[in-house]
């Protein structure tokens, strides 16, 4: 007889645990994670694609050198020749090129003027804080794209402060490792990392008894225990119009349209005290010769 013909793959030849040969079928079709899979995957419009697991990490970035974007130009400013040499090393780590590097702060604002660059590095360890804010306001208005980072070795709070308020996207201390500051520049260009700020607290306003000045409190003081206009002019030392020229100062400040709304409020808010029935004793003149 005439072996039947066998349809399907040809088994393949597979050693047993006893060590004997046993046959096996191979499902039929190309081998999952094969180019040829991935390949009839693809002609027949399928939406997913078996692979192989090695073929995974290929889709992610590589780690160690993570560079920017976009391309990018700096400028570096740094009176410490050394440090612009490692800053330059730290920049090429991530791909960007270096336009020029300088020591003088005046070419570095003019370069900025005639060229366009993406970044400019810069550090002023002779200058305090105020000028180092003023020059990084002065680097925006040369160019208002370009990003102004600052280097320095100062840790003073009120100089970070500043620099920051003047335009500068991050204030970088020389301190720090390649590593934080390559992160520091990416974190500049694309922010991924986002901190929790505390909101500022609103400055209080002060209290209406607060904004009297020492006169118009002693006024008020002598208006709330009944005295009138005249009185408190003859207790003062002061001209009639003086007192009231300070009475209207004193009922804008309180919100009051007369005289008995500015008593009562110094009564209810305790502005009135007792030292008012004192003032007649105390402002008295004196006549001489007449006994204490």
């Amino acid at each position: 007889m005439t072996p039947r013909p066998r349809l399907g793959p040809k088994p393949v030849r597979r050693r047993g645990l006893r060590g004997r040969v046993r046959r096996c079928r191979r499902p039929p079709g190309p081998r999952l994670g094969t180019r040829a899979a991935v390949a009839k995957s693809e002609r027949n419009g399928c939406a997913t694609v078996s692979a192989s697991l090695h073929s995974f990490p290929k889709a992610f970035p590589r780690e160690g050198r993570a560079v920017l974007r976009q391309p990018t130009r700096a400028l570096i400013l740094d009176q410490q020749p050394v440090w612009l040499d490692a800053l330059e090393r730290v920049l090429g780590q991530l791909d960007i090129e270096v336009a020029a590097k300088l020591e003088d702060p005046a070419a570095a604002l003019d370069v900025l003027v005639r060229e366009r660059m993406s970044l400019f590095m810069l550090a002023l360890e002779h200058a305090d804080g105020s000028e180092e804010a003023e020059y990084v306001r002065a680097a925006r208005a040369a160019s208002k794209d370009t990003v102004v980072l600052v280097c320095s070795s100062r840790r003073d709070p009120i100089r970070i402060s500043r620099v920051l308020e003047a335009g500068a996207a991050a204030y970088i201390l020389k301190t720090l490792s390649e590593e934080d500051v390559r992160c520091a520049i990416r974190q500049a260009f694309e922010r991924t990392i986002y901190l929790f700020t505390p909101p500022r607290r609103r400055p209080t306003e002060p209290r209406p008894e607060q904004t009297l000045t020492e006169r118009e409190l002693e006024i008020l003081d002598l208006v709330a225990a009944g005295r009138s206009n005249s009185e408190v002019a003859r207790m003062l030392w002061v001209s009639e119009a003086t007192v009231k020229l300070h009475l209207s100062h004193i009922y804008g400040k309180l919100g009051v349209a007369n005289r008995t709304a500015a008593a009562a409020w110094a009564h209810a808010h305790g502005v009135a005290t007792a030292s008012a029935d004192l003032l007649p004793a105390l402002r008295a003149p004196r006549v001489v010769g007449a006994p204490s």
